[in-house]
């Protein structure tokens, strides 16, 4: 699932329990709020951009899937975002820098 340029937010547990396998958060987004992705079992990667500053708590949990982190900044960058302990599957992902997002 692309979701949408333009997207600020997703609420607490909106995507949670879901058989999504993949998804691009938006650089209009700055957070990935608690347990968006909570209990995703099928998540097996994700595109996080460089505007993400901070990952809740259990944004990821359960997502036992999830191998692949593609990122679009630097490692230096991902480094710097506030990721609660409570992740760790997104934690011990494969780490994939300064990924470039496919243009439509």
């Amino acid at each position: 699932i692309n979701i949408p340029e333009g997207v600020t937010a997703i609420g607490d547990s909106a995507l949670s329990v879901t058989g999504l396998t993949s998804v691009t958060i938006p650089t209009s987004m700055t957070n990935i709020d608690a347990r968006v992705f909570y209990g995703c079992g099928s998540l097996e990667s994700i595109v996080i951009p460089k505007s993400i500053t901070s990952i809740g708590i259990n944004a990821f949990r359960n997502c036992s899937k999830l191998a692949n982190v593609y990122y679009t900044g630097t490692s230096a960058e991902w480094s710097a975002i506030a990721i609660d302990s409570s992740n760790p599957y997104l934690i011990n992902a494969t780490k994939h820098y300064e990924y470039v997002i496919p243009t439509a």
